[in-house]
């Protein structure tokens, strides 16, 4: 987009505009998430669970704006994990989690270190599944993870204007093909609900650059474009029935108290735990 203006560090006030476009964009499109919906249950719940989560972080950075990078991610993380809703809104509280654990001790971000933030919040995603699939959030987060640690790379670009337009179109190709990934939604003629979520809280924050609206309701998605899976890590597979996902917080009194939500496809593999600043931790057992 000509006349663009170049985004060189992300700080506590552009963290914080990011992710309320993110929410805002997310909200919009409950309607059609919940419409598409159909795995790993067709219970049509995906937009609303996502909304609600969207709602509960939204509401964690109403106060007044925080000048640093990483007390920002903190904060969107504590009102994640607390107020997740549904296996998408517990999938994106770690992705969340991993993401404020790169930024820790940062005031602020280059594009490498944003990058580098959003890997180790896409690994975090993966490891909290005991059995990832692929075709859901799982690969969306990481084929955009790969695209945002592009700055790592020589010759990758170093300005937030040019690297979240290069993270959506990746994020628009990898929903695309879930359908390719997962036969269930081949079937429907419908790309996942949980990646496509994610894939519109993206739209508002490349919105929020281009300075588009964030609140525009998405079309309907179905589309058959063609990207490699990205090797390296481990091969994903089926679902497990039943698995537990505990959740730490601080209480009143201080001490960690432990909430256990079942669903499907979550592991007891992490947890967390309050922090520095009271903010929730992903710890391994």
């Amino acid at each position: 987009m000509a006349g663009r203006l170049g985004i060189a560090y992300l700080d506590g006030p552009r963290l914080r505009r990011a992710i309320l476009a993110a929410c805002r964009r997310g909200r919009a499109a409950k309607a059609e998430l919940n419409r598409i919906n159909v795995f790993p249950v067709p219970d049509r719940d995906t937009g609303t669970n996502l909304a609600l989560t969207l709602d509960a972080i939204a509401d964690g950075l109403s106060g007044a704006p925080e000048r640093r990078v990483d007390r920002v991610a903190s904060a969107a993380v504590r009102s994640a994990v607390v107020a997740a809703r549904g296996n998408v809104g517990m999938m994106l509280s770690q992705f969340l989690l991993g993401f404020a654990r790169g930024l820790e001790g940062r005031e602020r971000a280059t594009a490498g270190e944003f990058g580098e933030a959003f890997e180790r919040g896409a690994r975090a995603l993966y490891a909290s599944v005991e059995t990832p699939v692929e075709g859901t959030i799982i690969t969306v987060v990481r084929d955009c993870a790969d695209e945002a640690s592009g700055p790592l790379r020589p010759g990758g670009a170093a300005d937030f204007a040019e690297i979240m337009p290069r993270i959506l179109a990746t994020a628009r190709e990898s929903l695309a093909r879930t359908p390719d990934l997962l036969p269930v939604l081949a079937r429907a003629g419908v790309v996942d609900a949980g990646a496509m979520g994610f894939v519109e809280m993206i739209e508002g924050v490349a919105g929020l650059i281009d300075h588009r609206p964030a609140e525009t309701a998405p079309a309907p998605r179905s589309a058959t474009a063609r990207r490699p899976i990205r090797r390296g890590w481990p091969p994903a597979s089926r679902p497990s029935l039943r698995s537990s996902w505990p959740l730490g917080f601080p209480g009143r009194t201080g001490r960690r108290k432990t909430r256990r939500a079942w669903c499907p496809i979550w592991t007891s593999a992490s947890l967390t735990r309050a922090g520095r600043d009271g903010a929730p931790e992903l710890v391994e057992d």
